[in-house]
Formats: structure tokens, sequence, C-alpha cells
């Protein structure tokens, strides 16, 4: 799923205004923070803006939409004063503006990494470091069933989520050798932990599903499946909410010259 931005620059005034096109009444706060800390960082002028965004993403169900947002809009800040930088510099952009604005807990750095860089990632988040980069399969199809409610990461309690720790490193082990059981067994984790069911993960294995669990803080889940068992885990996911079909991107993000 995608997210677009459009930055157009303002000489001489330091106002920043923001445009998010398909949800209007959301906070902008993360996006005038990526602009003011890319003009901030990379330029020797005096610039407003002008910030359009539009997104393909449902917001605050745990799919990551501001990591995708600070990295569509950094970039497009940076197209605009025609600057190149690394995708270490980004990454660390993204992060410091989601701790900087509480959107993110850690800075998200994995949501951020795989956002931008595209296919899977295992990050170590506090240290800011990509531990592995790998292609996901193209022949997989995501199913994802959105609920009505939506959960922001400011809600979610930490101290409780301390707790589990070791468990959840468990589970990061060994996604390193197995991402799909990985996947199955961090979610299995957070949904105790957030009171969530794990009826839509039992269900999608049950009909086939490679691999199934929790879209980040919820309350979104996932499923990656083949096609000859798309349509029975697109079915049994219907209970939960609406349903999106789309495909795993190995690509990540760029930049659009109109």
């Amino acid at each position: 799923m995608k997210l677009y931005a459009r930055v157009k620059l303002i000489e001489d005034s330091d106002e920043i205004n923001v445009i998010i096109q398909d949800n209007p009444n959301e906070d902008v706060t993360l996006v005038k923070t990526c602009v003011k800390n890319v003009l901030k960082r990379y330029s020797e002028k005096n610039y407003g803006a002008l910030v359009y965004t539009r997104s393909e993403i449902p917001i605050a169900k745990g799919l990551a939409s501001s990591s995708a947002a600070a990295n569509a809009v950094i970039l497009a800040t940076l197209a605009a004063l025609n600057k190149t930088i690394c995708y270490e510099e980004i990454l660390n952009l993204n992060v410091e503006t989601s701790i900087q604005t509480s959107v993110s807990i850690t800075g998200a750095y994995d949501d951020a990494a795989a956002s931008l860089l595209g296919g899977g990632v295992l990050t170590d988040n506090m240290r800011r470091k990509i531990l592995k980069r790998f292609l996901m399969d193209d022949n997989l199809f995501v199913i994802i069933t959105i609920p009505e409610e939506k959960v922001y990461t400011k809600s979610v309690d930490k101290v409780k989520l301390s707790f589990f720790k070791e468990y959840v490193d468990l589970a990061f082990d060994i996604a390193f050798k197995d991402i799909y059981k990985a996947i199955v067994l961090n979610s299995l984790i957070y949904c105790s932990l957030l009171n969530y069911t794990t009826e839509p993960i039992y269900l999608a294995l049950k009909h086939g599903a490679k691999s199934s669990g929790l879209c980040g803080k919820g309350p979104a889940f996932f499923a990656l499946c083949y096609e000859e068992n798309l349509n029975d885990v697109k079915e049994a996911f219907e209970a939960f909410g609406n349903v999106i079909v789309t495909r795993v991107n190995n690509q990540g993000s760029r930049i659009l010259r109109s």
C-alpha cells in the first residue's frame, strides 16, 4: 500500500501548512516536524512549505502508517531542496522525528527501514542498526483485516510490555532462521499483552496461510499466503473487519518526479 507526499517550498517564510487529503482531521505534527527537521539540517535558506499527503494505508491500525508518512515527507522535502542523502540519514531523521513527536516508543527503526528499503528487515531499534535484510517471496499475497477501532502508540502500556521482553527476544532469535514461525510466535505474545483475540491467526493458518500475525500494536491482523489459499483466508478474515488484499513489496520508497 502506498503513501504519497508532495512538498512545495516557500521562500522567506517560517510557516508550514499540511493538507492530509484523505484524513483532513488527523494530527499533522509528525509531518510538520519532518519538514522542519530536514530544512534545519539541510537548507541554508529560510523556507516555509506547503505539504500534501495522500495514503492508501489505514491510520492507527498497526500498519506503520506513521513511519511511511515520515519517509515520504522526508524524501519529498529533500527532493524539493535537490538534496540527496544516504538511507541511514533518512532513517535517523525518521526515528528522531517519531520519538520527538511521540508517535513511536522506540522510533520504529524496523518499520522505517522496511518502508524505505522494501523487503524484510530485522533490526536493533535501540542501536538503529539493520541486522539482516532479505527479499520476500514475490508470490505471496498479503491479506489484512481492518477493525473499526484505532489504537495509537501513545496509548500502549510500556511498563507491561517490558515484562515480556525476554520472550519477545526468543521470537526475534527465531526470525533469523524462520521469519514465518517468528511472526506467529511474536504475535501470540503481543496479542496476550494487548488483549487481542488470536482467532484471526488460528483461522488463517487453518486455511493454509504460510504465516499470520498482529500488525504492529494492532488492531489489524495480516496473513501471508499463496494464491491457492487466498479466497479461503480472505473469507475467514471478513469476520473481523474490512479486508484488504495486496502483495509484498520488495521495492521500497522512491521519488517520483512530475
